[in-house]
């Protein structure tokens, strides 16, 4: 395992907030990236005087200068024509430092849109898209958009601001943008720490619950995955959800691919729409409380393994909107099923649940029906694991997954989804979905003595 630092001196731990898997808690002040008037600058590097409207070829030119920067690896280079004060200048060379200590196959800087040619004084608005395609993670390339403020000079333009892209496919921001990191490298996973001082046991409990999940759902092209460590409130800007309940503790982000760059137009055109390798956020102050319970558990750490495994299914599937307590029950019962004191750790707290929710039931199927503000989520979730729960005690471990790649594979909503519900049970445990609905809440009775 290897350590990368993306700064010279080590950085000051994040304020961060413990949560449990089912409940929230309030946390400390999200990190900030940095506003548009207190962003860094860079340069272009241009022959020429530099005066306004800014026009295509000014911005491929500084996205070349900027790219060659970044695979020279010379920071440098990326300041030199810049005119910044001392903070700023150290943010842009902790940036820097991150992008560089994170290992990556490519680093672009590609101009895709001026959004502003000129704001009357000659400076102009142009968004920019960070390409990059991240070692034994990323099959393709994705992407992390800026928009940087452009103003002419006597020695070309000038980026004068940094901010990050608005929408929610913009990717921004990630660890690199809030601060220094430091980068762990090891066979399955890579962990970005912005400094919350993470030790190796951590660091195994996380490899060996990825090693895990891609153990039984392997993904093509992808044999890492990225792992960003934060607090709860800075979650929320990383992964661009607004959670509403609470703090998260584990989230993902799908950053859009960037399989090629296209120069049929004006401007690259860089995405086509489809999704990339995902990134894994996650409460650093959970992980750790996760990594004590699960002290002596076979198999990894229950959070990551989680995370792991539905984000693999998702890559597998990722053009199928399956049914919800088919994704969630599969990820929770994995984070469970790697150890029987994983699952002795979260029986007494299932078993409450199931008790307090009546007649047991199949979960909705639908997102909506699932997550509705009135709806019990904890029952729902819990009922969802008890199905894989079940299908492993009563029908065997070997089933579980076939079961789940083909249950992966039904839309609800649609006329087809009961049919292949019913083929999908018949296939694999001998039942239509009604027997086996009733066989579990028989099983579920007997196990939880309800």
């Amino acid at each position: 395992m290897t350590e990368t630092r993306g700064r010279s001196r080590t950085a000051a731990a994040l304020a961060v907030c413990l949560a449990a898997a089912l409940t929230a808690c309030t946390g400390a002040p999200a990190a900030t990236p940095p506003a548009v008037d207190e962003a860094v600058v860079v340069t272009q590097d241009a022959e020429a005087t530099a005066s306004g409207p800014i026009t295509p070829e000014d911005a491929l030119a500084l996205g070349e200068h900027l790219t060659e920067a970044l695979a020279s690896g010379d920071v440098e280079a990326w300041l030199e024509r810049t005119d910044l004060d001392e903070s700023a200048e150290q943010q842009q060379r902790d940036w820097f430092a991150g992008v560089q200590a994170v290992p990556m196959d490519l680093r672009e800087m590609h101009p895709t849109f001026l959004v502003r040619v000129d704001d009357g004084a000659g400076g102009a608005l142009v968004r920019y898209a960070f390409r990059h395609q991240v070692t034994g993670v990323d099959a393709v390339p994705v992407i992390e958009l800026y928009d940087l403020t452009l103003t002419p000079s006597a020695s070309g333009w000038r980026v004068a601001a940094v901010s990050g892209g608005d929408s929610d496919d913009a990717g921004y921001p990630r660890l690199w943008d809030l601060g220094p990191i430091v980068v762990h490298e090891s066979r399955h996973s890579i962990v970005i720490d912005p400094g919350h001082g993470v030790d190796d046991s951590l660091l195994r409990g996380i490899n060996e619950a990825v090693e895990a999940a891609q153990t039984e759902m392997p993904v093509e092209g992808s044999s890492r995955l990225l792992i960003e460590l934060s607090d709860p409130d800075a979650m929320q800007a990383l992964t661009r959800r607004n959670t509403g309940g609470g703090p998260p503790t584990a989230l993902s982000y799908f950053p859009l691919a960037s399989p090629e760059v296209e120069r049929t137009g004006i401007m690259p055109d860089v995405e086509d729409g489809e999704t990339g390798a995902p990134r894994i956020v996650v409460d650093a102050r959970s992980l750790v409380e996760d990594a004590r319970t699960a002290a002596g558990f076979a198999g990894g750490l229950p959070m990551v393994r989680e995370r792991a495994i539905s984000t693999a299914a998702y890559q597998r599937h990722f053009n199928v909107g399956s049914f919800t307590w088919v994704d969630v029950g599969l990820g929770w019962w994995f984070a469970s099923a790697g150890d029987d004191a994983a699952w002795q750790d979260v029986e007494a707290t299932y078993a409450a649940h199931l008790a307090e929710g009546g007649e047991p039931l199949f979960p909705p199927a639908g997102y909506w029906e699932f997550y509705a503000d009135s709806a019990p989520q904890s029952l729902y979730t819990v009922q969802a694991v008890t199905i894989f729960r079940y299908v492993e005690h009563v029908h065997g471990r070997d089933v579980v997954f076939p079961l789940a790649e083909e249950l992966l594979r039904v839309v609800p909503g649609t006329r087809a989804a009961e049919t292949a519900l019913d083929k999908a049970f018949e296939r694999h445990l001998g039942m239509s979905a009604a027997e086996v609905e009733a066989d579990w809440a028989e099983w579920v009775r007997e196990e939880f003595d309800l």
